[in-house]
């Protein structure tokens, strides 16, 4: 069953990454209605409806592993399995209305919420822990993942090319897309100077992290110098997920460490 549920974790990077790929395409309503595409089982010759339509056939294919594994880690862990069986649920319903309601901008980012906290359940259940402590992995993961939510909202506002430079340097402040994107650019700045403070006594995975943070930034700064190309956004996503998934295993790491070293004591 481990293997299933490390399964399940690389198909829903992979979902994950295609949500993005669709939405950088425009092609979140490429088929405009629910469950079926244009009336049919199959989609029409288009981009925009195959995109919409393989990112259905992953989800229900997640969705079904997910329920599995969540059975059958509910004796082991039945928290997790419950969580896990709610947010599948909720996921399958607001996927649906995503279509039918014709993307509101809440239900919109609900959906891409949602998404993420199930890979991050699906992560809990491998590692078999998700207590945390009050330390920088914590708090990295906390910053990760609120980077991650606003730039859902980024995505939803349009906001990705509000800002020409920088902190949105020169732009028009009574712009809210400016604010938008100037936030997700202070985040981005917040989890680099964590990591860089971090690292003050070499610590080899907290370089690594902080490797990962600058690259976030500059990644986020080429594409708002209109190098918005779909690949770009795409490696844009899957260094955050890297990040995300780098200090979430670390942290509960941490606390697996700390409770070995209190037995052998």
């Amino acid at each position: 069953m481990r293997k299933l549920l490390i399964l399940t974790i690389i198909l829903t990077i992979f979902l994950l990454t295609l949500g993005v790929i669709t939405s950088a395409f425009g092609a979140c309503l490429g088929c405009p209605d629910w469950p079926l595409c244009y009336g049919s089982v199959l989609p029409p010759e288009t981009i925009t409806a195959k995109l919409e339509y393989y990112h259905r056939i992953f989800a229900a294919l997640v969705g079904i592993l997910s329920l599995v594994i969540a059975i059958s880690y509910y004796k082991k862990q039945k928290k997790l399995s419950i969580l896990l069986m709610i947010l599948i649920t909720l996921q399958i319903l607001i996927g649906g209305l995503t279509v039918l309601l014709k993307m509101p901008f809440v239900i919109s980012i609900s959906h891409a919420i949602l998404g993420i906290l199930t890979y991050i359940t699906l992560i809990l259940l491998l590692k078999g822990n998700f207590k945390f402590e009050k330390n920088f992995w914590t708090l990295a993961f906390i910053l990760v993942f609120i980077y991650y939510i606003w730039g859902s909202i980024v995505d939803k506002t349009a906001s990705n090319l509000a800002c020409e430079n920088l902190l949105c340097i020169s732009s028009n402040f009574t712009d809210t897309k400016v604010i938008i994107q100037l936030i997700y650019q202070l985040i981005g700045l917040s989890i680099i100077s964590i990591s860089l403070i971090s690292i003050y006594k070499f610590d080899l995975k907290k370089l690594i992290f902080f490797i990962l943070a600058i690259l976030l930034f500059i990644l986020n700064y080429l594409i708002i110098k209109s190098l918005l190309s779909v690949s770009m956004i795409t490696i844009h996503y899957l260094v955050l997920l890297t990040a995300l998934s780098f200090s979430l295993i670390n942290s509960i790491k941490e606390i697996e460490l700390r409770n070995l070293k209190t037995l052998e004591i």
